[in-house]
């Protein structure tokens, strides 16, 4: 989502009422079926993250709280080995 919409979502709910719309989770492209997985979602103002085996615990994140973590995957700082 796009820095301007968001914004423009954030101004029309603070004149009246929205509607807030269920989060659509993704798995990574590279999740081969049956084997346990994590699955994203991006909603307004936050990340959530759950596994694929179960839809019950969500964790949820702020978008910078998301984009600092994904640049610590990125630089190396979780690897495990």
């Amino acid at each position: 989502m796009s820095t301007r919409l968001t914004e423009e979502f954030r101004s029309a709910c603070a004149i009246g009422p929205c509607l807030e719309v269920a989060a659509s989770f993704r798995p990574a492209s590279s999740c081969v079926a049956g084997i346990d997985c994590v699955k994203v979602a991006r909603e307004v103002e936050a990340v959530k993250i759950r596994k694929t085996t179960d839809s019950n615990m969500v964790i949820e994140v702020t978008p910078d709280e998301w984009l600092a973590f994904i640049k610590g995957v990125k630089e190396g700082e979780f690897d495990l080995a």
